[in-house]
């Protein structure tokens, strides 16, 4: 059995079925005809008409036409079950053309219509007069068949379950029960749209909640318009959402106290390493603090991100920033007898964001792809006219199975790759709060490009 899960379609489907019994199985009020049924009655009057049509359809398959053009009723097995099902069961076939008595039919309805002239469209209910069971019917119907027309009396038929599913099978050849099952579907159709029209605001509220991620979870959704049977649930939606965004906000408020409490030391570590004399051990030292120092200043710039409403964004010039950003960077590349190249238009491109998220991104792609490009490469730093900024490194580039996962916190390549793996994370989530993107592409040649698409001013 399928189960509907939709609520419109359940409740579509329970309307439909309501139809179906009503204006189908049930033409009179349902409450007669099931107790008359239940208390054994076999023959329902208002039922009749389905039951003398099928038990007429059986009479019109026996029908046998020989060589000579004589018809005759020759019982099949159909008909003779159903005259063992239905004692009292008696019919009468008459030619229209020669207005005489098929043989084989019953002579008791013969001898009362056998007089009769004029049958042309004729279709009448009787009762005989002799009969004393009070509730049985007949039909006399005059319609053309294959074989001619002909006139069909049948009497003492009664109600059973096959006549209903031959109703439904020949709903083409009967006018009323069309009427039932068209009227049926339009009013359908009418209950699917009011539904679903109904279930607008349902949609709706569902729709605002599945855009909810850990940057606008603090919404509270109101239960103006909603249906009464959907208050529990969003009463208990928003207490749900509450919870969430307090523990959200505990977790994010840890992480910037963290951050903060960390910048001391390691400002004091930094300036220790400082006074050591020149050495090796020296140089990676330095190289470690200031790569602490990077993690611990991103994670601060993506706490105040989270704190403050984007909307106290500023227009800045990318040209001068960027350009600032990569001569800081010089220096560093030179010492790792690597090359670092600025390209960009000759007009200022402006772009409304946090300058020091910006510099948060790019200072962090830019270290990046100056530990992968090879020694005596260039980087290449370009701003496009779009207020798109590509850094582009020549080395090993990054595998399109891996470009997903290389914003994962703590996810490296290799185990023993050098740095945290929290920074290109931290790129990624001060990139989504800016409302830019950023992906990477192949470096023609070999390499990787990390493409930051800003949003022009």
């Amino acid at each position: 059995m399928i189960k509907l899960r939709s609520l419109s379609s359940r409740l579509i489907a329970y309307w439909i079925a309501g139809l179906f019994f009503v204006l189908v199985l049930a033409p009179v009020p349902a409450i007669v005809t099931v107790s008359t049924i239940l208390a054994g009655y076999r023959h329902i009057p208002p039922l009749s008409g389905w039951t003398t049509k099928r038990s007429r359809e059986i009479v019109l398959r026996s029908l046998h036409i020989d060589a000579s053009g004589r018809k005759s009723i020759e019982p099949t097995d159909e008909l003779r079950q159903y005259r063992m099902r239905n004692p009292e069961f008696r019919f009468t076939v008459i030619d229209a053309e020669t207005n005489s008595i098929v043989s084989g039919s019953s002579t008791e309805l013969g001898s009362y219509f056998g007089r009769m002239t004029v049958f042309d469209d004729i279709y009448f209910g009787f009762h005989l007069s002799d009969d004393t069971n009070k509730r049985s019917y007949g039909y006399l119907v005059s319609e053309e068949t294959p074989n001619g027309r002909l006139h069909v009396a049948t009497y003492g038929s009664y109600f059973q379950w096959e006549d209903v599913v031959f109703q439904m099978i020949h709903i083409d050849r009967n006018r009323d029960f069309f009427y039932f099952v068209a009227l049926s579907i339009a009013m359908a159709v009418v209950a699917a749209v009011v539904i679903r029209r109904g279930l607008a605001p349902l949609h709706a509220l569902a729709t605002r909640i599945a855009a909810i991620d850990l940057n606008t979870i603090d919404q509270h959704f109101s239960a103006a318009g909603q249906p009464t049977e959907t208050l529990p649930f969003i009463e208990a939606v928003n207490k749900a959402f509450e919870r969430v965004n307090e523990g959200v906000a505990r977790e994010r408020r840890f992480a910037a106290n963290s951050a903060h409490e960390l910048r001391t030391p390691l400002t004091i570590l930094r300036s220790r390493v400082e006074t050591l004399d020149e050495s090796v051990v020296k140089h990676e030292l330095d190289r470690d603090v200031r790569r602490m120092q990077t993690i611990v200043e991103q994670l601060l710039v993506l706490a105040q991100m989270k704190e403050r409403n984007y909307s106290e964004s500023q227009p800045i010039d990318l040209n001068r920033l960027v350009l600032a950003i990569v001569t800081d960077y010089a220096p560093i590349a030179i010492d790792n007898r690597k090359n670092i190249e600025f390209d960009t238009p000759p007009h200022s491109i402006m772009a409304r964001e946090h300058e020091w998220a910006v510099e948060c991104i790019l200072t962090n792609l830019i270290e990046n792809a100056i530990r992968a490009e090879p020694v005596g490469g260039t980087v290449v730093v370009r701003l496009e006219k779009d207020a798109t900024i590509d850094v582009v490194d020549h080395g090993g580039g990054v595998a399109p199975a891996d470009r997903d996962m290389v914003f994962e916190p703590f996810w490296r390549r290799e185990e023993m790759s050098p740095g945290s793996g929290l920074g290109l994370s931290i790129v990624k989530e001060l990139v989504q709060l800016s409302g830019g993107r950023i992906y990477i592409a192949d470096t023609p040649g070999g390499g990787a490009t990390f493409r930051v698409i800003f949003a022009a001013e």
